[in-house]
């Protein structure tokens, strides 16, 4: 359900650079929720 999102994030990684590892650790916060 949630690998679009997922796939996105890895492949939006060298843009983000820090940014990205922090919303990897929030979605994985968020997705652990459920």
């Amino acid at each position: 359900m949630h690998n679009k999102n997922f796939t996105f994030l890895i492949q939006a990684s060298p843009l983000l650079g820090d940014n990205f590892l922090f919303l990897w650790a929030f979605q994985l916060r968020i997705l652990s929720q459920h």
